[in-house]
């Protein structure tokens, strides 16, 4: 059954086309337990609803468009929405807005994202996950973060250490940031013992060793 969600008016995107579909049913034969998930840069809720009918308790992060992940997730009982997003430090930042597909808006300059040179802008929080999380557990993280995905990485690390959750990422390498590319994302994963198990399109699937 095809659930209708609800989205920004001038979003034109189609939200019934996952293109981490066959990312995410790979990533879920390597979870072991199905207590807790994180969903980080969650958009309109799309994978979050998905993450909420297989886990127990999802908590979702999405610091552009909080209200539609909440819309869309709100008849689960399971979701719990924070209107932030992640990454290595507590601070402000701006995010470009891509209005009509606000999936792609990104804190991420980069000359091949044309639409960013008219794009308005948004002040968002950001904050590192060791700094917030208090979990007993985390058994599968999902993140797509438009290129900001070292800097989430590097604000969890004493997370990761700590639950060795697998952990699904999109790397849009077209759009890849100038100074944290994903080798450097690689690098502080291989770090705390994860390896690259399979990749699908720009999703890796990342297991501890």
């Amino acid at each position: 059954m095809i659930f209708n969600f609800a989205k920004p008016p001038e979003d034109i995107s189609d939200v019934d086309v996952q293109p981490n579909d066959k990312a995410y049913e790979f990533a879920k034969i390597l979870v072991k337990e199905f207590d807790f998930a994180l969903d980080i840069g969650a958009n309109i809720g799309t994978m979050s609803r998905r993450m909420g009918l297989d886990f127990k308790k999802v908590e979702a992060f999405e610091p552009l468009v909080p209200e539609y992940t909440k819309i869309n997730t709100q008849n689960l009982g399971n979701v719990k929405v924070h209107p932030i997003g992640l990454g290595n430090e507590d601070k402000i930042e701006e995010i470009y807005v891509m209005a009509h597909k606000t999936g792609g808006s990104s804190i991420v300059e980069h000359p091949r994202r044309k639409w960013q040179q008219d794009a308005s802008k948004k002040e968002i929080t950001i904050k590192p996950l060791d700094l917030i999380a208090n979990y007993s557990k985390i058994d599968f993280i999902k993140i797509d973060v438009e290129s900001y995905e070292y800097f989430v990485i590097d604000g969890a690390r004493k997370t990761l250490a700590k639950h060795s959750p697998v952990i699904m990422i999109e790397y849009l390498k077209r759009y890849a940031h100038h100074t944290y590319p994903p080798e450097m994302t690689h690098q502080i994963l291989d770090s705390l013992g994860y390896k690259v198990i399979e990749t699908f399109g720009d999703d890796s699937i990342y297991v501890k060793e």
